[in-house]
């Protein structure tokens, strides 16, 4: 990612302009009902949770990253390449509660039905050691060529999906589920367009615009989650709330609830425009002293590169 497009305004890195990415990037829950879709099913009403925060830690997600696509299975298993200080970082992003968009789910209500979308990871890993200092590192497949965007393969513009895979959600066709998701990990962050914000980095509906309002194009990654029905596509690294660090990246702790019909498909999607992506360090001043997220694979060491897992925390029809 461009160094210095960030630190110039890490709370607003790109502005509004034409959303022409988001169809590509989305498949075919682009876009959905709107900024407010689906999304909340706010008037359900459930009994109060005990310890659904914790409920899925971090077990479940390492097993998933050997489905992700550009060779990401090496990620999740052993200490990072390009991080020193090891467990010196711990924190947590507070989980956003969102009022009406988090209807409370009983504790481990679901949880056996949410199958595959539990565990599921976005990765954009650091295949290379990098010098001290250095901000970012090549996110690149396993031949180490950024390809042509393969959702635009007619031109000449590079791009990576580092994650790309799609689960189907079970439940009964024709019944609308909350699922309550928590998603947490180390993400740099981008402008979202044409949708809504929901607390600091998680974005419903709208696009990922390709240029800034400068005509500049916009490399940073971005991180999707689309459903096809009810159809809604959920950014999880809008740039609004900045990232309060000294760094270009930050812990995202976030718990939102959305709505997935049963048999539905689940997308998700991590692209890189330029094939290089910030490092996962608390600051670039000469050392990398890693983010590390307590319960999440491969706690307790540090992930090499950008990661987000969702943990399914209930599901509940819908009322």
């Amino acid at each position: 990612m461009k160094y210095s497009l960030v630190l110039v305004s890490l709370a607003c890195i790109s502005a509004s302009c034409a959303p022409e990415s988001s169809e590509r990037l989305a498949g075919d829950a682009s876009g959905g009902n709107g900024p407010s879709g689906a999304h909340t099913g706010g008037s359900a009403s459930f009994a109060t949770s005990g310890s659904t925060s914790t409920a899925q830690g971090g077990s479940t997600g390492g097993n998933s990253s050997s489905d992700m696509s550009g060779g990401a299975t090496s990620a999740a298993g052993g200490k990072s390449g390009t991080t020193s200080g090891g467990s010196a970082t711990t924190t947590s992003g507070g989980s956003g509660s969102g009022g009406a968009s988090n209807p409370v789910i009983p504790a481990g209500g679901g949880q056996g039905m949410s199958g595959e979308l539990n565990g599921l990871r976005w990765e954009a890993l650091c295949r290379q050691q990098m010098p001290p200092g250095s901000a970012a590192c090549p996110n690149l497949p396993l031949d180490n060529v950024c390809p042509i965007d393969a959702a635009d393969p007619n031109s000449d513009r590079q791009g990576y999906y580092s994650t790309d895979k799609t689960v189907t959600f079970p439940g009964t066709p024709g019944v609308i589920y909350n699922v309550q998701i928590r998603v947490r990990g180390v993400v740099e962050f981008r402008d979202y367009a044409n949708g809504m914000p929901d607390g600091e980095h998680f974005y419903i509906g709208g696009d990922a615009p390709d240029f800034s309002s400068e005509g500049e194009e916009v490399h940073l990654n971005l991180y999707s989650l689309s459903v096809s029905s009810p159809k809604q596509i959920y950014f999880l690294n809008d740039s609004a709330g900045g990232t309060g660090t000294a760094s270009a990246v930050a812990l995202i702790d976030q718990t939102r609830t959305i709505a997935i019909e049963g048999g539905a498909s689940v997308r998700a999607v991590a692209f890189d425009r330029n094939c290089n992506a910030f490092m996962n360090c608390t600051s670039y001043d000469g050392t990398c002293t890693p983010f590390i997220v307590p319960g999440v694979p491969p706690y307790p060491n540090a992930f090499s590169g950008q990661f987000l897992q969702l943990d399914v925390l209930g599901v509940a029809p819908k009322n």
